[in-house]
C-alpha cells in the first residue's frame, strides 16, 4: 500500500511496527509499517531516524513533497541493484539508435492514451472541436514512425498544446484552464495537473528504482540536475490515463475558494485541496484497466508491466522488446513503429 501523509506539522514515528503520525503530542494514526510499499509525505513533516530506519530495511520508499507539487527528496535502501542493468542502461542511453526507437513508442503511446480518453470523454458530451482535434491528433501520431528525437519532442509538443486546449471543453470554465501552463500554474486546473503529476512522476520513479535503474538516465528526456530522466520518460504514457483522469474527477467537486491558494498569479492546491485530489489519484492508479496476461488488471499493473518490458529491453539491448500496452486496445502499431 501506498502511504500519503499531508497534515502540515505532524510527525511520523515508528511503535511496535506501527507508523505512528502525531500532531502537537496528539495521536492522529496508527499505519501498518510492514505493509507500506511507499511513503510520501508533505515537505512540511517530520520523520524520526528510527523510523527511517524501519522503513529503509524494507526498501520502502520515502518521498517528501512541496505544497507547489515539486518531489523535494527521496529516499530508497534498494540492496538488490542491478549493475549490469545499469551498465547496460548508460550504454544505451548513448545510443541514437536506442534512444530514437524508444522515443517514438514513448510519444505514440502518449498521443493514443490521449486520443483515448478524449474520445471517451466526447461520448458522454459531444463537442464537435473535441471531434477535430482528435482528427489532427490522429494525424500527429501517424508522424511518429519518422524523424529524430528533436523531431518527436516537436511533435509530442504540438500534440499536447492541441489536447489540453480540447480537455478544456470538459473542465468547469470557473477554473480558468484554456491550456497548459506551469512553474507556476496559473489557474485551479493547471494547479490540480501539476501536482498530479508530481504524484505520479513519483510513483514512476520508485518503480523504476526498483527494477534496478538509475532514474537520472533517460533515453528521451535529458539528464539534468535534480531531474530524474527515466521516470519522466516512463511516465508520458501514464499522463492521460492515470493523472489526468485524477484531476478530472477532483473538479467535478472541487471547490475553488477553500481546496486552492492564491499568491499574485500563482494557484497552488490548499491542504483540503491535495488530500482530495491524493484521494483521486488513489481511486484512478487502482481502477480497474485492461492489461497484459499475469498483471493485475489496474492502472498499477499497466506501470509495473512498463517497468518489466523495459528491463527485458535493456537487458537484452533490444528496443523491439519494449511495446507500450495502450489500454483499450491491440498494440499491433505500436509495437512496429
Amino acid at each position: 500500500m501506498r502511504i500519503y501523509i499531508n497534515e502540515h506539522g505532524a510527525k511520523v514515528g515508528i511503535s511496535n511496527g506501527k507508523l505512528v503520525v502525531s500532531k502537537n503530542g496528539v495521536k492522529l494514526k496508527l499505519l501498518p509499517a510492514e505493509l507500506a510499499e511507499s511513503l510520501l509525505v508533505s515537505s512540511s513533516v517530520q520523520i524520526t531516524s528510527q523510523a527511517l530506519v524501519f522503513l529503509s530495511s524494507r526498501n520502502t520508499s520515502v518521498s517528501w513533497i512541496s505544497d507547489q507539487g515539486k518531489i523535494v527528496c527521496s529516499l530508497l535502501n534498494n540492496d538488490e541493484c542491478l549493475s549490469a542493468r545499469r551498465k547496460k542502461q548508460y550504454a544505451l542511453s548513448e545510443s541514437r539508435r536506442f534512444c530514437n526507437a524508444f522515443a517514438k513508442k514513448i510519444v505514440y503511446a502518449k498521443i493514443r492514451s490521449q486520443i483515448l480518453l478524449l474520445s471517451s470523454l466526447n461520448e458522454n458530451c459531444y463537442f464537435p472541436e473535441v471531434e477535430k482535434t482528435i482528427s489532427m491528433l490522429s494525424s500527429a501520431e501517424n508522424k511518429c514512425s519518422s524523424g529524430s528525437i528533436a523531431a518527436l519532442r516537436g511533435i509530442e509538443g504540438s500534440a499536447s498544446r492541441m489536447y489540453f486546449s480540447a480537455l478544456s471543453f470538459f473542465i468547469d470554465k470557473k477554473f480558468g484552464f484554456s491550456g497548459r501552463n506551469r512553474r507556476p500554474p496559473r489557474d485551479c486546473a493547471n494547479a490540480a495537473l501539476s501536482y498530479s503529476y508530481s504524484v505520479l512522476y513519483n510513483s514512476v520513479d520508485v518503480i523504476l528504482r526498483n527494477h534496478g535503474f538509475d532514474t537520472f538516465v533517460g533515453f528521451m528526456h535529458t539528464s539534468q540536475s535534480g531531474h530524474r530522466a527515466l521516470a519522466s520518460d516512463m511516465m508520458e504514457i501514464l499522463r492521460p490515463l492515470i493523472s489526468d483522469r485524477a484531476v478530472l474527477d477532483f473538479l467535478n467537486s472541487a471547490n475553488i475558494e477553500t481546496d486552492f491558494t492564491y499568491n499574485g498569479e500563482a494557484v497552488y492546491l490548499s491542504d483540503k485541496g491535495r488530500k482530495k485530489l491524493i484521494s483521486c489519484f488513489e481511486k484512478a492508479i487502482s481502477s480497474a484497466a485492461s492489461a497484459p496476461d499475469g498483471y493485475e488488471q489496474s492502472c498499477r499493473g499497466l506501470m509495473l508491466y512498463h517497468a518489466d518490458i523495459l528491463s527485458s529491453a535493456v537487458d537484452n539491448k533490444d528496443v523491439s522488446r519494449f511495446d507500450p500496452y495502450i489500454e483499450g486496445e491491440s498494440n499491433a502499431r505500436s509495437g512496429d513503429i
